[in-house]
């Protein structure tokens, strides 16, 4: 039973249809009341003049706590270890406080809004292995942000000695970009986004053509032509390494869980096989026990499959043998409950 429902948890129309519901959950925002105050204030309920967006929002997340509870009775103990599971529980319950706030018009802020796309990251396993490469990618560009940081910084300091109004003349009442270290840095980075030409850069090339020339010149090549392509070049090899690694550990694992589980099952068939001729109650409990073992196995492997076709046939050809394991597994414990022969013989002969 607990396969069976696993098995269809990792369905692609089930989670085509979760996905739909996750969406929708992020773009029903666009309909529902903006403030609660203006709502009660004239002495409404929040949901008072748009029911049907009440009904919608509350038959949601319904949806995503029934999927939720689903996820639980198919994984049991193994939600411990799904960090992500922890993330879906705890924004669902927030949104379910922050519904049951808007019904009751209570003058609160709609906290539960800003976790929607968290638990869209949490719920979504593609998304959730892109953010996790991309941080990993970033925590690697430390040498790269610490050498960008020191050139807007000495230039920062460059410019406000040559460009300030106690060294230039002349400026307009608000040209005051260089007057002080923290707005030449504020004003380079905005130049080095190619923004603001005019209240930047012209001011100070106007006054001081040459060394303005030299200095933005040298500035704007090194962010715009060298520096900018070293960054994304760093984040482009950074990510593709990372997201190859992640690969291999995950296939890695798959492989592990794969040897793990035949091996195991090897050894629970030549044990069943002899509790079968024997009738051995020993030989009967370590055969259901390396049968559940390998079902554990078994469930690693599938757990680590991409969300792809492949994974999808695999999960679809594999759960009838599991539940033909598991339904054995409890005939061979039911037997040596029993303590007698023949239920070891039936168990054996049904193999």
């Amino acid at each position: 039973m607990v396969l069976h429902l696993r098995h269809r948890l990792q369905h692609p129309a089930y989670r085509v249809a979760i996905t739909s519901v996750l969406i929708a959950f992020l773009l029903i925002i666009v309909w529902e009341p903006q403030s609660s105050r203006d709502v009660i204030s004239n002495g409404f309920w929040f949901y008072s003049h748009k029911p049907g967006v009440a009904t919608v929002h509350g038959l949601l997340l319904l949806a995503l706590c029934v999927d939720a509870g689903l996820t639980a009775a198919a994984y049991r103990k193994h939600v411990r270890r799904m960090g992500w599971f922890a993330i879906v529980c705890a924004c669902l319950f927030l949104c379910v406080v922050d519904f049951c706030m808007a019904l009751s018009a209570v003058q609160a802020f709609r906290f539960s809004r800003v976790l929607r796309p968290l638990l869209f990251i949490a719920k979504i396993r593609s998304v959730r292995e892109l953010l996790r490469t991309s941080i990993r990618a970033l925590g690697q560009m430390l040498d790269v942000c610490v050498l960008t940081l020191l050139v807007f910084v000495a230039a920062a300091d460059v410019a406000s000695e040559l460009f300030s109004t106690l060294q230039v003349t002349g400026y307009r009442a608000d040209a005051d970009n260089f007057d002080a270290f923290g707005s030449s840095l504020l004003s380079l980075f905005i130049l080095s986004t190619t923004e603001n030409y005019p209240s930047i850069f012209y001011p100070a090339l106007d006054l001081r053509p040459l060394l303005g020339s030299l200095f933005f010149g040298a500035f704007l090549l090194w962010t715009q032509w060298l520096n900018l392509p070293i960054v994304t070049a760093n984040v482009f090899d950074l990510y593709v390494a990372e997201h190859k690694a992640h690969t291999l550990r995950r296939h890695s694992k798959r492989a592990k869980a794969l040897s793990a589980a035949f091996a195991v099952l090897s050894r629970a068939s030549a044990a069943a096989d002899e509790a079968a001729r024997g009738g051995d109650v020993a030989a009967m409990r370590e055969a259901a026990d390396g049968y559940m073992l390998a079902l554990t196995y078994f469930d690693g492997f599938l757990t680590c499959a991409p969300d792809d076709e492949a994974s999808a046939r695999a999960r679809r050809e594999l759960t009838p043998r599991l539940n033909g394991y598991l339904t054995r597994a409890e005939q061979l414990r039911a037997a040596c409950g029993d303590g007698g022969g023949g239920g070891a013989a039936g168990a054996g002969g049904r193999r």
